[in-house]
Order: structure tokens, then sequence, then C-alpha cells
């Protein structure tokens, strides 16, 4: 283990470049090698997407083999990633689909016991360190963004998933070479069960996690049909769309993390989070209605990284730092769960048409509005008493 006086997190940062680097590639690439190359539709891109996340349904699951058995051990279960990334581009369907699920699967189970080390002083350096880490994370999709085009023209989806997959093992490398001594260490099960036990009865914590399944279903049901409207509006041009898609988006976003660590600090996590959802209704409507480079131009509008910091930030505090993977495992969770809707996106989107999903997806994130307006008055009533 590796602990000098907080350099971890740089090197840690770097990693996160790395692992966002090949999951930006991949992604991209993805949707454009189902849907373009191998012919499939809609539906066959939801429920590719409802396999990446299915894996986090267990997510705090994850977090609290992490928290019991050593967070570091549990990290080396995400080099088994490294070979199903690397078969994708040498299959079609349905290999596509099961290997997606089996790398989705290793780096899942270790991603809670990764962050979990990021996270667990949140309590009294705020949300700095963590935007300082998903900055490269930033920096990292837009990276793997960018490139998945040029990568593709010149070697398809074969030389995108052997760089996805050699990209994923520099990642998982750094991680735990370089994991914080004072944060890897297990803790005593009982303690574990206990709170676990205390985050399904608390309603509070609960009624959040549900308004995050209805926005996060919103945005993932959106943004993958979104993602084939914005490549045609673009000419079909996997360049150019590698560029907007992920590329400028993500740079942005990564110039935005500190503003956004800032902003969660001076608000609180659950206004930021209310003026996240605010945002994506008016964002999607407008992107349901553009064409064109207008719609290129809404598409990188930066509204992500103040959503991730206020939600892993919410979560993170309810548990203690003794436990923060499973804290984080518990918001992965949630996020699976909305993952794994959203094989219901892709009927609806060829029925109703990309447009019209997409307003249906504004809809969610004002129903989710309204849960976390009055998850926020009842915490705020809570603390006067």
């Amino acid at each position: 283990m590796y602990d000098s006086r907080g350099k971890w997190i740089k090197a840690y940062t770097i990693g996160n470049v790395f692992y966002t680097l090949a999951w930006g590639l991949y992604f991209t690439a993805s949707r454009i090698y189902v849907k373009e190359v191998l012919g499939g539709t809609f539906t066959d891109i939801a429920l590719l997407t409802s396999l990446e996340f299915l894996p986090a349904l267990l997510s705090t699951f994850w977090g609290y083999l992490g928290d019991v058995l050593g967070r570091r051990k549990i990290i080396l279960l995400g080099f088994l990633s490294v070979p199903a990334f690397m078969m994708i581009g040498f299959t079609g369907i349905p290999w596509v689909l099961i290997l997606a699920f089996i790398a989705s699967l290793a780096s899942t189970i270790a991603w809670p016991s990764v962050v979990a080390a990021v996270v667990s002083d949140i309590e009294e350096v705020g949300s700095r360190k963590y935007s300082i880490y998903a900055m490269g994370g930033s920096i990292g999709w837009g990276l793997g963004s960018i490139s998945m085009g040029f990568l593709f023209s010149m070697g398809g989806m074969k030389l995108v998933s052997i760089m996805t997959a050699l990209f994923m093992a520099l990642a998982f490398t750094l991680f735990y070479i370089m994991y914080p001594e004072a944060y890897g260490q297990s803790f005593k099960r009982e303690h574990g069960i206990s709170v676990f036990k205390n985050i399904v009865r608390n309603k509070i914590i609960i009624a959040f996690l549900l308004a995050v399944i209805i926005s996060y279903f919103g945005l993932e049901f959106s943004y993958n049909i979104l993602s084939i409207k914005l490549y045609n509006e673009l000419g079909r041009n996997e360049v150019f769309y590698g560029i907007f898609f992920g590329g400028i988006t993500a740079f942005l976003g990564a110039l935005f993390r500190p503003v956004a660590g800032r902003i969660v600090d001076t608000l609180g996590e659950t206004r930021s989070f209310i003026v996240t959802l605010m945002s994506y209704t008016l964002l999607l409507y407008g992107l349901a209605l553009a064409k064109g480079w207008v719609m290129a131009l809404l598409w990188i509008i930066p509204i992500y990284p103040l959503y991730d910091t206020a939600a892993i930030t919410a979560t993170s505090k309810a548990l203690p730092p003794e436990l923060r993977a499973t804290a984080i495992g518990t918001y992965g969770t949630a996020v699976s769960i909305a993952g794994s809707l959203v094989v219901i996106a892709g009927p609806i989107a060829d029925s109703l048409g990309v447009n019209k999903a997409t307003m249906f997806s504004a809809v969610l994130q004002l129903a989710a509005l309204v849960i976390v307006g009055l998850y926020y008055l009842r915490t705020r009533r809570l603390k006067e008493k």
C-alpha cells in the first residue's frame, strides 16, 4: 500500500483518467458498433445498457465486502474486466452483450472500494478531494471519446477493444498499488450488518435514492437514444461524433469539476442536486427539439459534474468513514436499478421516436425533483428539531 501525505490522490486521479478513458472508448464505440455495424436496433442498445448496469444492483454488497474483507483486496477483481473488454470487438450479438456484462461485473465489484478511499474524510475536507479525482475521470472520458473516432477508423471495433483493455489494466494497476494504507483495512462484520439494516430503514435516504433512480433512468434513457440522433445530426462522421459525444463535454466537465465541488460545499448537496434536476429538465426538452449544430452545442453543457458530486456527497455522508465503500455501493445500486430499467427504453423509442421519448425523460426529471424537494423539507425539519 501507499500512503505518503495524501500524494496518492494524484496517482488515483491518473488512474481515473485511464479508467474513464477505457470506458469512454468502449461506450462511444459500442453504440455505433451494435447499431450501425452489427445491424442492431434501439432495443439492442437498451439491452446492452441494462446489462452494463445490472451488476451494480449488488453494489451495496460489493462495497460491504470491501469494508469487511479489505478494500484493496477487492480491487484485484477489477482486472477480470480486461480480457472481457478485449474480446468485444472480435464478436457479434449476442456475445457483445455477454462480454459487456462480464466486464461491467468485474469493474463494478471493485468500484465502491476505489471511490471509498477518495471520500473517506469528506466531512473534514469537503468535496475538494473527490472533485480532483473526478476531474481525472472527465479528462479520461474526453480523451476516450475523441480518440475513439480515430481508432475506429483505423482498426474498427477490434482496435478500440484492445486499447480499452490496455487502459483498464493500467487503471486497476494504479488503484491497487497506490491504495492508501489508512483506508484499505477491513472492519468488523457485525458493524457493517447493523449499518446496512439502518440504511434500509432510513426513509429519508431511501427517498433520496428513489429520486436518483428516477432521474438517472431518465438520463440514461434519453442519452442512449440521443447518441444516435447526435451521430446522424453530425453527418454520421465518427470523428465529429466522438469529439462532441464525450470529448468537448468531458473537457468542459473537467474544468467545471472544482467549481461543482465548491457549489456543493456552499449550497449543500441536496440543494445542488435540485439545481441539476431543474437544469436537466430544460436541457432535455432542448435536445429533443434541436437539430444540427444547435443540438451539438446543447449536448456539451456540463451539468453532470454537479449532479455527480452532489449525489456522491449526499450518499457518502449517510454512513461513517469506515463504511464508505458500503455507502458508495448503495449509490451504485440505485444507479444500477436505473440503468437496468433502460431495457424498456428501446421499445418506447422505437415506437414513439427519439424526440417524444426524450421529452418523457424530461418529465422524469420533474418527478425526481418533487421527491428531492420533499426529502429536503423533511431533512430541514429534522435539523430544526
